[in-house]
């Protein structure tokens, strides 16, 4: 197997999910073996359609198709040199005779020999053509053991019998050297993906002809090749199993065939760029195809095997990715079982479920062989969640996201649901919120749904209405009066209106409660749930003030934390998940703030007074740096965090295919093992961690 360079260039395609850069690797010197063609002579079939198409004008000419090919053809092979022998077929008749349409004009003989007036005066353009049954006749005219070129004429007219292109397949296959040459007079789009099958299934050139000048060149260039040399392309993996890439022939910066490996394909004598279509392409450059020699390239790869289950062993599908440090990504592929063809190497693969953003595992230090596969059985964390949906008793139809708590802007699944929608996803802790169902932007929020790996969590969810009614008492006694919105939470969006004490309907879901009373005040309440069926009695805080609360990290992102709001005299007034919105009543009050680190750290912000009506936003910066534990192969590894003098008092642990931890700045001493291997282990000492820090460690096991 040839070895790529360290450096190459860079081919930029797009694959199923992503896009990604592709290396194409030289191989240099190109592995390539010549041996000559079969003996006893040189022949060629020429298989003419002569269908209802045929009497049809060439390109915008007033000459049939048929007249030009009777003017053109014989004088193009009488060109060729003595020693070829050609046999003419034509193919016409009505639809209801296909397949003996096939007439014989002329047995192999030199060109010069063969009676052309005659001949050719005899086709009669009629009805169909059996193109598979005219290139199997012509296949059978050869003598046994020698080459078989076909140049297939076509008009372009309607196909009957088999499909010619599976028949091209069989002949190249089965039949020795069997190669046909296409030039098409004018298909239809249908039949140029026939025709262009044809070809590229045997090793043969398309040509497309609108005019008589490019009929002559076309017939010309197709002889050039058909009795040229040949390149054949063998591609193996693992236990010398053939594999089938498509191959691509360039000459002086243009695209001359494309056909599959291990076919032969005919070419005129010269040089060639050759590239092979692996996962990692390889570009043999001058390849040089002698006359009457076919030149073999064998390229040996080994084969990656990925296997993907759940924790219960069912095979689950889900995005593979392969890349090499060397080369970066090059391949990615949806599967439950995904076989990839590599040259010899160490490669990496990271695992995407089809509903996470982030990879679930990785398989790294992957060592391919030529010849051998190797296979990497993984069993990924995750959990499936089925969210069934109702409304009146019936199926409802709703928009369904689905994300981590800790990082809700990014959307692990999200998409419509007719009934119920499922969802494979990582362990962890999830917000799923259902929204626009019935021509409404309305959310149905449930937060801190926990998916656990091997388990099926199971939500049925009512989208039918409810009402919410705001108590004309507010919480200090005073009468309440004034107009009512209900707002989706989160939003503006103005779901229904009415007035204090008067039930509104609404559907089922999350909102905010707005509130103007008749003095001008404007009151909130914010997350209320209103469930199917059911009334809510909404009591409005009075007097009140706003808060909106979040943890900042030292490069000013907002930080998932926890955050407590405390009263002067240490009472706890609110708390919940920052970022966060509050109603309090007004006084002084402080934020503390905590679970930012795997260490529970708590910071505090200064004391701040709010007074009725204030909106006020409150920022606690926090001192963190992030610690990502890269294992070089391992698939999934523990983190254990010790303190730099005390390595017998964990402060933190984690456990993943890539674990993330966040740390307050200091000096560590950390513990990585495989946890396939707990025996592997290594020890880091004194690493020192500093505020905003994102760092990254490379861990390789003995």
């Amino acid at each position: 197997s040839p070895t790529p360079p360290p450096t190459a260039p860079l081919a930029e395609v797009t694959l199923p999910a992503q896009r990604l850069h592709v290396p194409l690797v030289f191989a240099n010197p190109p592995p390539l073996t010549a041996e000559p063609l079969a003996a006893g002579g040189r022949y060629l079939a020429v298989v003419i359609d002569a269908s209802q198409a045929a009497r049809e004008p060439l390109g915008g000419t007033a000459t049939s198709r048929l007249n030009a090919v009777r003017d053109i053809l014989p004088r193009v092979l009488n060109t060729l040199e003595p020693d070829v022998q050609v046999t003419l077929l034509a193919l016409y008749g009505p639809p209801a005779t296909c397949t003996e349409n096939v007439h014989l004009l002329g047995d192999f003989v030199s060109p010069s020999a063969l009676p052309w007036d005659s001949a050719l005066a005899t086709i009669r353009p009629d009805g169909a053509v059996p193109l598979a049954e005219g290139l199997l006749q012509a296949a059978d005219r050869f003598p046994t053991g020698a080459r078989r070129p076909i140049l297939l004429i076509s008009a372009g007219g309607a196909i009957c019998g088999e499909d010619p292109c599976q028949v091209a397949r069989v002949l190249e296959r089965v039949e020795a050297d069997a190669s046909i040459h296409v030039v098409d007079l004018g298909a239809s789009e249908a039949n140029k993906a026939t025709m262009r099958c044809i070809a590229q299934a045997s090793g043969g050139a398309y040509y497309t002809v609108r005019t008589r000048e490019e009929l002559t060149t076309a017939l010309h260039d197709a002889l050039a090749h058909a009795l040229g040399g040949q390149i054949r392309v063998e591609v193996v993996g693992a236990q010398a199993r053939p594999l089938f890439p498509a191959v691509v022939v360039g000459k002086a910066a243009q695209v001359i065939r494309t056909f599959d490996a291990w076919t032969d394909a005919d070419l005129a004598p010269g040089e060639y760029t050759i590239s092979v279509g692996t996962p990692i392409p390889f570009v043999f450059p001058n390849v040089e195809v002698r006359p009457h020699e076919r030149t073999r390239l064998h390229l040996q790869l080994g084969e990656l095997r990925v296997l993907l289950t759940d924790p219960n062993g069912v095979p689950l599908s889900a995005q593979v990715t392969v890349s090499r440090p060397d080369l970066g990504p090059f391949f990615s592929r949806v599967g439950s079982r995904v076989d990839v063809p590599l040259p010899s190497g160490r490669y990496t693969a990271t695992i995407r479920v089809g509903t996470a953003i982030e990879p679930v595992a990785y398989a790294r230090d992957i060592v391919i062989v030529p010849g051998s596969a190797t296979e990497r059985p993984m069993t990924l964390p995750v959990g499936r969640l089925v969210i069934n949906l109702t409304r009146a008793g019936l199926p409802a139809t709703a928009f369904v996201d689905v994300a981590p708590v800790e990082t809700p802007d990014l959307i692990s699944m999200a998409g419509w649901a007719e009934g119920s929608i499922e969802a494979v996803l990582p362990r962890g802790a999830y917000r799923v919120r259902v929204g626009r169902y019935a021509g409404d932007k309305v959310y149905y929020e449930l937060d801190e749904v926990t998916v656990v790996p091997g388990e099926r969590i199971t939500l049925h969810l009512d989208l039918g209405e409810g009402t919410v009614r705001v108590v004309s008492t507010a919480t200090d006694g005073t009468p309440l009066t004034g107009t009512v919105q209900v707002v989706v939470g989160g939003t503006e969006h103005v779901v229904a209106e009415g007035n204090v004490d008067v039930p509104i309907s609404v559907p089922a879901g999350e909102y905010d409660i707005r509130v103007e009373t008749e003095a001008g005040d404007v009151l909130w309440a914010w997350g209320i749930s209103v469930r199917a069926g059911e009334e809510r009695e909404v009591v409005m805080e009075r007097p009140q003030a706003r808060l909106w609360a979040r943890a900042l990290d030292p490069g000013d992102r907002i930080l998932p934390a926890w955050g407590t709001l405390l009263t002067d005299e240490g009472a706890t007034v609110r708390e919940g998940r920052l970022p966060a919105r509050w109603i309090v009543p007004p006084g002084e009050y402080t934020l503390e703030v905590s679970s930012y680190d795997a260490l529970e750290s708590v910071t505090e912000s200064a004391p701040f007074s709010l007074d009725a009506g204030d909106a006020y936003t409150v920022v606690v910066p926090v001192e963190v740096a992030r610690l990502m534990i890269a294992p070089a192969n391992a698939d999934r590894v523990g983190v254990a965090i010790f303190s730099a003098e005390d390595t017998e008092t964990v402060l933190a642990e984690g456990e993943g295919g890539m674990p993330s931890l966040r740390l307050l700045p200091g000096t560590y001493t950390i513990r990585v093992w495989d946890t396939s291997h707990p025996q592997r282990e290594v020890w880091l000492e004194d690493i020192v961690l500093t505020s905003g820090e994102a760092r990254e460690i490379r861990v390789h096991f003995e």
